[in-house]
């Protein structure tokens, strides 16, 4: 054990407050990481069903025009240049979007916030253990990884922050945020989000 441990009533008060500091982050953390794991996933839903109705309109648009060359070709010249208008909007929108870049950007947050996550939970666990310096160090680094890494990462809604609010509290969901929870005895209350 370090010699820093917990030899006075006023070290042990220090490291209590630093593994508190250490859960605030941790869940912080995670919520980031659940809100640009979540919101990756929206984005490549969003893209799968913008491209499959770009599909359907451009599928239709010769059907149109075949029905107007045998059939009703006023009608079926409008209803074809409908189509034909739709399709390309739609596909002006999937490149200018660029829904699959976007979500590969928030997974790589996700995955780079996993990390962390994980740190803070061993910096938490092994706290006595390193002691007060060890453990101030970690979370200094800590801190500074994750403010580089928003500073860096694209920004997320309230709306994707919601939903991982929502599938983080959910039970059964996240067992690992739970488990984790336990062992930093957090209770998962909106207060100990602040």
């Amino acid at each position: 054990m370090n010699d820093d441990h917990m030899d006075s009533p006023y070290q042990a008060s220090q490291l209590a407050r630093l593994k508190s500091q250490l859960r605030g982050a941790y869940i912080k953390v995670t919520y980031t990481h659940a809100s640009h794991y979540k919101l990756s996933n929206t984005l490549v839903t969003k893209h799968h069903i913008t491209r499959t109705i770009q599909v359907i309109f451009a599928a239709l648009t010769p059907k149109a025009i075949l029905i107007g060359v045998f059939l009703y070709e006023d009608i079926a010249s409008l209803i074809a240049a409908f189509l034909s208008t739709v399709a390309l909007l739609l596909n002006t929108y999937l490149e200018e979007a660029a829904l699959i870049e976007k979500s590969q950007q928030h997974k790589e947050a996700a995955t780079e916030l996993w990390k962390i996550r994980e740190e803070y939970v061993s910096a938490f666990i092994d706290a006595e253990a390193l002691g007060i310096e060890a453990v101030t160090a970690k979370r200094d680094e800590l801190q500074i990884r994750t403010a580089s890494l928003y500073g860096t990462a694209p920004s997320i809604g309230a709306y994707s922050y919601k939903e991982a609010m929502r599938m983080l509290n959910r039970t059964g969901k996240q067992s690992i945020f739970k488990n984790d929870m336990d062992i930093m005895d957090i209770d998962g209350n909106e207060e100990d989000l602040t």
